[in-house]
C-alpha cells in the first residue's frame, strides 16, 4: 500500500518529520567562490552533507569538456575547485557515482576521443585522484550510468563507436573490474533510469535504444548475473531522462521526455509483487508539459520536484512535494526561491536539507538565458 512507503534510497533519519507544507521552509543562497564559474549539466551528489559536483559546461570557457571537481563544505563554509594531472582529462558525458567518502568517474568523451573506458576515484579525505585499474574488456562508452549496488559500482549502457554489448561492475573493496556480456533484454541504452534496490540488485528502465524511446526495463542481480524483464505497464509511457527514487521496496519513476507528451506523469513499481501503479499528476495545468525538472527525497515521507521548463518556455521556480502517505502533491510555500532553471542539480544534503546548484534559466527580470552560480540551500 502506498500509505506505508518510507524513503530509504539515501541516508535518512528514521525520525518522522513534519510535512514540508506544515512548517517554515526557507531558501538560503551561498555565493560561489571567485574561482568557480557558472556551471550547467554537472554530475552531483553529497558526501556527509558536503556538496560535490563533477564537470559540467563552464560558462566562462564555453566548452562542455570539463574535469573540475567542485566541493562545498557547509561546516567550514569553504568552496574548492579541484583539478589535477593525476585525475581525468576534461570530458563530457562521464559516468558518475559517490561511494562512501569518494567520487568515481568512468568514461565519457574528450577532445581526443568520443568514448573512453578509463576510470578514476577522488578521495575527499586524502584530497587526491587515483586512476582505477584498467580492464581490456571494458568497452569505451559515454552517457553510461554508474550505480552503487552494495560494494559494487555497476556500469551500464552508454554509447561508443559501436553499441556496447557488455556491462561491468567494479568491486570497490578489492579494486577489481568484472565485465559481463549483456543478455538480449539488456541492450545498451542512454538517458535511462538505473536504481539500486538492495546490496545486489539494480533496476533499469526507459531511455533511448538508438533513436527510440523505451517503455521497458529489467532487474539485474549483479552478483549472480541473473536478469529478469519487468512486466509491461499502461501506467508509464515510454520516455527518456525520467527521474527515479527507491522507496522501501518500490521504485518511483516520474517526469522525463515522454513519447505521448504527458510529461507530468509517473508510476511506482512494487518489487515484491512485481506490479505497477500510476502516480497522480501535479495539480497545476502548467505542469502538463514540463521538461528538465529534478527530484530529491525530503525526509522519510516523500520527494520534491524543482525546476524544469514549461511548454510556454517559462521556467518553474516552485517546489512541489509528493507525500507518499496520502498520495498527494502540494506546493511548498517559501519566502524566497532560486530562479527557475534546467540543467541543474537537486541534491539531498540531509533528511531536511536540499541543495540546488548551477543550471540555465532567465537572468532576473529578463528573458535572456544565463547560467547560474552558487548553491541554494533549502532547510526548515
Amino acid at each position: 500500500m502506498l500509505h506505508r512507503f518510507l524513503l530509504v534510497g539515501v541516508m535518512l533519519s528514521c525520525q518522522m518529520l513534519p510535512r514540508p507544507q506544515d512548517r517554515a521552509a526557507r531558501w538560503r543562497f551561498v555565493p560561489a567562490a571567485a574561482n568557480i564559474s557558472s556551471l550547467a549539466h554537472s554530475s552531483c551528489g553529497s558526501i556527509d552533507g558536503r556538496f560535490v559536483a563533477f564537470g559540467g559546461i563552464d560558462e566562462a570557457k564555453g566548452s562542455p569538456l570539463n574535469n573540475q571537481l567542485t566541493l562545498y563544505d557547509e561546516g567550514s563554509k569553504r568552496w574548492q575547485a579541484l583539478t589535477h594531472a593525476d585525475g581525468p582529462v576534461p570530458r563530457n558525458y562521464a559516468a558518475f557515482a559517490v561511494y562512501d567518502r569518494s567520487v568515481y568517474i568512468v568514461g565519457g568523451e574528450t577532445a581526443q576521443s568520443p568514448a573512453h573506458a578509463d576510470a578514476f576515484s577522488f578521495d575527499l579525505d586524502g584530497q587526491k585522484w587515483e586512476r582505477l585499474p584498467q580492464e581490456t574488456k571494458l568497452q569505451p562508452r559515454r552517457q553510461a550510468t554508474l550505480t552503487r549496488v552494495g560494494q559494487q559500482l555497476v556500469l551500464f549502457g552508454g554509447q561508443g563507436a559501436a553499441e556496447p554489448t557488455s556491462w561491468a561492475r567494479y568491486d570497490v573493496p578489492h579494486k577489481l573490474w568484472h565485465v559481463h556480456a549483456s543478455s538480449p533484454i539488456m541492450r545498451a541504452r542512454v538517458s535511462h533510469v538505473a536504481v539500486s534496490l538492495d546490496t545486489r540488485r539494480i533496476m533499469v528502465w526507459g531511455g533511448f535504444v538508438g533513436q527510440q524511446r523505451q517503455g521497458d526495463g529489467f532487474i539485474l542481480d549483479v552478483l549472480g548475473q541473473e536478469v529478469r524483464a519487468l512486466p509491461a505497464t499502461p501506467h508509464l509511457s515510454a520516455r527518456a531522462n525520467a527521474r527515479a527514487l527507491y522507496i522501501n521496496g518500490l521504485v518511483f519513476i516520474w517526469g522525463g521526455a515522454t513519447s505521448d507528451g504527458k510529461d507530468n506523469s509517473g508510476a511506482v513499481f512494487d518489487i515484491k509483487s512485481e506490479s505497477w501503479q500510476s502516480l497522480p499528476a501535479i495539480p497545476d495545468p502548467r505542469f502538463a508539459s514540463l521538461k528538465g525538472a529534478e527530484i530529491a527525497p525530503w525526509g522519510p515521507q516523500g520527494f520534491v520536484v524543482f525546476g524544469g521548463r514549461f511548454g510556454t518556455d517559462a521556467f518553474n521556480h516552485e517546489l512541489w512535494f509528493f507525500e507518499s502517505e496520502g498520495q498527494t502533491w502540494s506546493r511548498i510555500p517559501t519566502l524566497d526561491h532560486p530562479p527557475g532553471r534546467v540543467a541543474h542539480c537537486l541534491v539531498s544534503l540531509a533528511p531536511n536539507r536540499l541543495g540546488v546548484f548551477g543550471g540555465i534559466g532567465y537572468a532576473e527580470g529578463t528573458r535572456t538565458l544565463t547560467q547560474f552560480d552558487g548553491l541554494w540551500i533549502l532547510e526548515e
